[in-house]
């Protein structure tokens, strides 16, 4: 048996979201709970009938069913496989495509902690990960191709982005965690950025550290 709990949030007076979580009542390997504000294309609050008939839910439920119904393998992996899809999707970089690039010119380095850059610039603009001082990367992009690359690889990971807000857009993101890269990932040494038409925007943030040491008077 696979579950999903979906939780209302804060517009439901009636179920705290904290009594929807499923945490150690069942398998993680076979359950989901989560908000449906963090739901791709739903991103909103639901009261406590209003989660019944929201179209932006419901589209995403019947979604998943219809898709769930005709897979052929029936079994709970990739039962999980299909939900996550719709309503707990992560990165997952092993889906990036290989491919081959020509450059026009030599790509811009960033070193900015925070940039941001539209498609009447320069094309192709790199961000080194190898002795990189910055912890975590952060990229929103509209209409731009995101790759990893070596010497040897090219790495095409854009259909691996993440939807985010407003609805009716074409934003993605895609977050790096440089100091918790899985030893598949660490073979890249860059991250490349390629603007393919004057649409084209992608924000940047890179993040040197995470902690941060505040002191308190007496």
């Amino acid at each position: 048996l696979t579950l999903l709990s979906l939780a209302g949030g804060d517009r439901d007076h009636l179920v705290r979201s904290d009594l929807t979580s499923l945490n150690g009542l069942t398998d993680e390997s076979r359950s989901i709970d989560v908000l449906t504000s963090a739901v791709p294309y739903v991103w909103a609050s639901t009261d406590h009938r209003c989660i019944v008939w929201c179209r932006q839910l419901v589209l995403a439920t019947t979604r998943a069913l219809l898709e769930i119904i005709q897979e052929k393998k029936q079994d709970s992996q990739t039962t999980m496989q299909i939900l996550k899809q719709y309503f707990s999707p992560s990165v997952d970089l092993n889906l990036g495509i290989n491919t081959t690039l020509t450059y026009k010119k030599d790509p811009t380095i960033i070193t900015e902690s925070s940039i941001s850059i539209h498609g009447k610039e320069e094309n192709d603009y790199v961000i080194p990960l190898k002795n990189s001082k910055f912890h975590r990367i952060i990229i929103h992009s509209t209409n731009a191709k995101i790759y990893l690359r070596n010497t040897d690889v090219t790495l095409d990971i854009t259909n691996t982005l993440l939807p985010i807000p407003p609805t009716y857009s074409a934003r993605k993101m895609i977050r790096f965690d440089i100091k918790q890269l899985d030893d598949s990932l660490k073979q890249y040494d860059s991250i490349l950025i390629r603007l393919e038409n004057k649409k084209s925007q992608t924000d940047i943030y890179q993040i040197e550290n995470d902690e941060q040491i505040v002191e308190l008077s007496a």
